[in-house]
């Protein structure tokens, strides 16, 4: 697998310190705490994503289930309530094929979820690469929202609640491509970087591929990568014959996993809001399950 993207440096710009960089979203990451409705929304480069700082200002394209336009990648985050936070955190890949972003069936709505049940949730609205008259590609531009995402929820602030080594992310469909390309590389900061940001580790520590594409899983696991939670349904051959791959390449490396093989629900369910499959419906409850006994 090609190596991640290293940092864009720009030698005039004067970047903050992780206190400076959170301190006016404080309120807004708290507010978030009482319901999907304060959702805050957090940029992933406070001066716009490298290369392309001059589009950061754009307004994004939403119709429908969809989120298009996407110039200035963010994190909409939903932090659990003091009370029933766990600790842990998931950042969301929504699917739509590169082409665009199904935010509400795959985002926002299994962060809701997520909210609800203990683990803070970030949904990631990542650039698009087969969108029309889209100038990015898969690598490198995707490829650095994926890491981006991971550092940035990594530097919190500790008061938040969120520990550093509990946070994993979970990819719908195409979004299961961005996760398997920051899932396993090393992801090391790099100690000298100007942004804080960019010396936090990148590396999850738990993925989730749900019907999940089949870009950024390499052939052998080298170097020892996250647990994975992994699902799809058999009538869903491509998306299960993606899953079951990475399921053999974790068997094979002896690193932990866990594998739901649906007789049938085809793709698209999400956390199982709209399937009639019972074992889908519970797909959410035996993940948490098994996150639990990862840490």
């Amino acid at each position: 697998m090609d190596a991640e993207p290293a940092p864009r440096v720009v030698a005039d710009r004067d970047y903050p310190s992780l206190e400076d960089l959170w301190a006016p979203h404080l309120g807004e990451l708290e507010a978030s705490r009482s319901g999907p409705n304060q959702a805050a929304v957090i940029p992933l480069w406070s001066f716009g994503a490298p290369g392309f700082e001059d589009r950061r200002d754009e307004p994004e394209l939403a119709k429908s289930y969809w989120v298009k336009n996407v110039h200035s990648p963010s994190l909409t985050a939903f932090l659990p309530s003091k009370a029933s936070a766990t600790g842990a955190a998931v950042i969301i890949c929504p699917g739509g094929g590169h082409s665009e972003l199904v935010f509400g069936v795959e985002g926002t709505q299994p962060a809701e979820w997520f909210q609800a049940n203990g683990i803070a949730a970030f949904v990631l609205k990542y650039r698009l690469s087969r969108e029309r008259g889209s100038p990015y590609n898969v690598l490198p531009h995707v490829k650095q929202d994926g890491p981006r995402a991971m550092r940035l929820v990594r530097s919190l602030p500790k008061e938040l609640g969120i520990v550093p080594d509990r946070i994993g992310m979970l990819g719908f469909s195409a979004g299961g491509d961005v996760v398997s390309m920051v899932a396993h590389e090393p992801g090391l900061g790099v100690a000298t970087a100007q942004d804080p940001v960019d010396r936090l580790a990148a590396q999850p520590n738990f993925i989730v591929l749900a019907y999940a594409g089949s870009k950024g899983t390499p052939k052998r696991l080298s170097h020892p990568s996250p647990p994975a939670f992994l699902l799809a349904a058999k009538d869903d051959w491509a998306a299960h014959r993606s899953v079951s791959k990475v399921a053999a390449r974790y068997e094979k490396a002896g690193l932990p996993y866990r594998l739901l093989s649906f007789p049938e629900g085809g793709h698209g369910f999400s956390i199982g809001q709209k399937s009639d499959v019972p074992e889908i419906k519970a797909w959410p409850n035996v993940f948490t399950t098994w996150l639990a006994a990862q840490f």
